[in-house]
């Protein structure tokens, strides 16, 4: 097992989710061309895994995903229908970026639920709900993933990912520059 997967290894792992996509979705008739919309994806940190017992709640995979769909929508349906929206992933999509369980940076230990894999697709599978989301609220859906120090890697793998899959999408536009 490789303990780094490259950028394209992880872009690979992830492209799947994207087999049998085809672009239907249409925007709000109403969209109002002089306002902008961003929608914010800060600290998701997808992977992590709390205890009930040790933190007042408990946190897996299964409930990140869950939770974040439901609020990103609610979030999406009870903003105004502009014509162009930013999803600006802001850092920490991931709680770990790797098959190691600890910061790359700092070294720091993390508690963390399952596979790398299932995490990176999991996360991947909440974005494209996001974008999904938004198509349906705005003519034009523009993605940039930054990474944080907790997914360096993988925000760039999940960038060009989208970048692959919406890339025939005349309303999507995903930024997968490596700056």
């Amino acid at each position: 097992t490789e303990k780094h997967l490259s950028d394209a290894s992880l872009a690979e792992a992830v492209r799947g989710a994207f087999a049998d996509y085809s672009p239907t979705i249409t925007p709000d008739p109403d969209t109002n061309s002089d306002t902008f919309t961003v929608y914010p994806l800060v600290d998701f940190h997808v992977g992590l895994l709390a205890w009930e017992n040790e933190t007042g709640e408990n946190y897996d995979t299964n409930i990140a995903e869950r939770v974040i769909k439901q609020a990103m929508f609610d979030l999406i349906q009870s903003t105004p229908p502009s014509r162009k929206a930013v999803i600006l992933g802001l850092g920490d999509l991931l709680h770990f970026d790797g098959y190691e369980a600890r910061t790359d940076r700092s070294g720091n230990v993390l508690d963390t639920d399952s596979r790398y894999p299932k995490i990176l697709r999991t996360a991947l599978r909440i974005v494209k709900f996001v974008i999904e989301t938004a198509l349906a609220r705005h003519a034009e859906v523009e993605i940039r993933v930054l990474p944080g120090n907790h997914d360096d890697r993988a925000a760039l793998a999940v960038a060009l990912a989208l970048s692959e899959g919406y890339d025939s999408h005349p309303r999507v536009l995903v930024d997968d520059g490596p700056s």
